[in-house]
């Protein structure tokens, strides 16, 4: 009868344990919750933040390799990926971010080698975005950007 009883109570217990583990996993908080005026509460979703940083890895007479690292936050959920995009880039000409192909990225961090045209003697400029998306598809509305200059890195 003794063992009985134990058994009941320790499994009495490990359900109690198991339901407060649950109940632990289940009941996240929100950090956006807007109050409404019935009294209910909903989620507000905000757009996550982008950071960028650069490094010019190596250089020759024609060509940098670049290494670019980024990250993010989401003070509303967590961010699912990132995406980028690379335009050639002309000072004079205002850059409107709409309907551009961006490609998904999963890592944080990539190298890239940008070259002139031996030939013609053009040395390109170009400028790259990269913004967060967070699990609710919602990106970042001002990308993180960088200009390339690859004339003046060269100093043609």
């Amino acid at each position: 009868m003794r063992n009985t009883n134990r058994r009941i109570l320790l499994h009495a217990l490990s359900l109690l344990m198991g339901f407060i583990v649950i109940t632990g996993v289940v009941s996240c908080k929100d950090d956006n919750p807007v109050s409404q005026e019935d009294g209910t509460t909903i989620h507000v979703n905000t757009p996550p933040d982008t950071w960028l940083n650069t490094n010019i890895v190596e250089q020759d007479e024609y060509s940098v390799r670049m290494q670019f690292i980024w990250g993010g936050s989401d003070t509303s959920g967590e961010i699912d990926r990132f995406q980028w995009v690379m335009k050639f880039y002309y000072p004079d000409e205002l850059i409107e971010i709409k309907n551009w192909e961006w490609i998904d990225i999963y890592c944080t961090d990539t190298t890239m080698v940008f070259m002139g045209d031996i030939i013609t003697g053009a040395y390109p400029t170009y400028k790259f975005f990269i913004r967060a998306v967070d699990g609710e598809n919602l990106p970042d509305r001002t990308p993180a950007t960088t200009i390339i200059d690859v004339a003046e890195i060269l100093n043609k």
